[in-house]
């Protein structure tokens, strides 16, 4: 994903990942990977759940969401 983001954004999409790991780990990754779009936390499962990602034993599927400039769920 990362290396696809110029064309990602030609879509008019906004692009983060969410991470079900811990803040500080989640910004490790970023800063480890050089991540050109945000890395947010969700280590309470909240967005995982809401979103229909989150398995047994506190794992999650890897999913990729589009959500366009007014905010609105695209795919």
């Amino acid at each position: 994903m990362r290396d696809s983001v110029e064309s990602i954004r030609k879509f008019k999409v906004n692009m983060f990942v969410i991470s079900c790991d811990g803040l500080e780990k989640s910004k490790n990754f970023s800063a480890e990977l050089g991540m050109p779009f945000p890395v947010l936390s969700d280590d309470d499962r909240v967005a995982a759940k809401m979103f229909g990602v989150d398995r047994a034993f506190g794992l999650s599927k890897r999913h990729t969401f589009f959500f366009g400039p007014e905010g609105k769920l695209r795919a």
